[in-house]
């Protein structure tokens, strides 16, 4: 599958990153360390597999808010969050998306409500959570606020964990995973984008 997006819906703000790092290596470098060091559950797995995935989650996790704000990861204007995990079913890698969407026909025809406040940020208008000022002068109704959540398998070539959380190697085989999860991502999410 190929992604046809003008504007992938994740990327890696490496150049951000580096440029604001207190080590002057990687901002997400030092969280991912951090994380590592707080959760070890990845190296506890008998299954490679299951490290791999458990590791990427954990790396995801270090790249995106709310963890790093701004992510090392980062989204889309209209992808409101996006997960990714080991299922504890079976332990293959999941992940879900959630994207702000304009309301259903049905929702759209109903009088006195609004979609999603937009507000300038850069060079587009992106959607944003309505302040209680908005709400509270709404004149009736208020704010329908519709998203469409995605759920599915992810299948991404997962780099293997290092030997320990405080390898040296830690932090750029995290940044390996996470490059792996963003143009897995991108593969799936990028469609719907465009149908939007």
């Amino acid at each position: 599958m190929s992604v046809t997006s003008a504007i992938l819906p994740f990327q890696i703000g490496r150049d951000y990153d580096q440029a604001h790092a207190s080590d002057g290596e990687s901002r997400f470098g030092a969280y991912v360390r951090d994380a590592a060091a707080s959760n070890s559950y990845a190296w506890d797995l008998q299954d490679a597999a299951d490290q791999r995935h458990e590791f990427a989650h954990l790396a995801w996790m270090a790249a995106t808010p709310p963890v790093m704000a701004p992510g090392y990861v980062r989204y889309h204007h209209l992808i409101k969050g996006a997960h990714v995990y080991r299922s504890q079913w079976d332990g293959s890698l999941l992940a879900s998306v959630t994207l702000a969407t304009p309301p259903p026909a049905a929702l759209a025809r109903l009088r006195g409500w609004q979609g999603w406040p937009r507000e300038l940020s850069g060079s587009e208008y992106v959607p944003v959570e309505p302040y209680e000022e908005q709400i509270g002068r709404a004149a009736s109704g208020g704010y329908l606020l519709t998203t469409t959540e995605m759920a599915f398998p992810l299948a991404a070539s997962l780099p293997d964990i290092p030997d320990a959380p405080d390898a040296p190697d830690l932090a750029h085989t995290a940044a390996v995973a996470v490059g792996a999860l963003v143009g897995a991502l991108n593969d799936v999410v990028s469609p719907v984008l465009d149908a939007l």
